[in-house]
C-alpha cells in the first residue's frame, strides 16, 4: 500500500490519488454550483440520512465535500464529524 506523506500519496497508485485530489480540490470551491441538478434527489438523500441517524450519538461523514449533508444531519444528530480529501491542500 503507498504511504501518505502530508496529504500526498507516493508509489504507482499514488499518482491517480494525487490527480484525484487536485481535481477534486479544484471542483471544491464551486461545487454546490456545479450540482444543482442533484437538488431533489439530493434533498431525499438528506431526508433519509436523517432518519436512519436520528438515534446515533455521532455520525461521521467521509468524502463531505461542501458539507451540506453534514449540515443537515447535525440538526438531528449530537456530533458530526466531516472529512473531505479537498481539505487537505488547505
Amino acid at each position: 500500500m503507498p504511504k501518505a506523506s502530508h496529504g500526498k500519496e507516493t508509489g504507482v497508485d499514488g499518482e491517480k490519488a494525487n490527480n484525484d485530489l487536485r481535481f477534486w480540490g479544484r471542483l471544491a470551491p464551486n461545487y454546490d454550483r456545479h450540482v444543482k441538478w442533484l437538488g431533489k434527489s439530493q434533498n431525499r438523500v438528506i431526508e433519509l440520512l436523517r432518519d436512519q441517524v436520528a438515534n446515533s450519538h455521532r455520525v461521521l461523514d467521509v468524502g463531505a465535500g461542501t458539507g451540506n449533508i453534514a449540515l443537515a444531519v447535525a440538526e438531528v444528530v449530537p456530533f458530526v464529524d466531516a472529512v473531505d480529501s479537498s481539505f487537505l491542500d488547505a
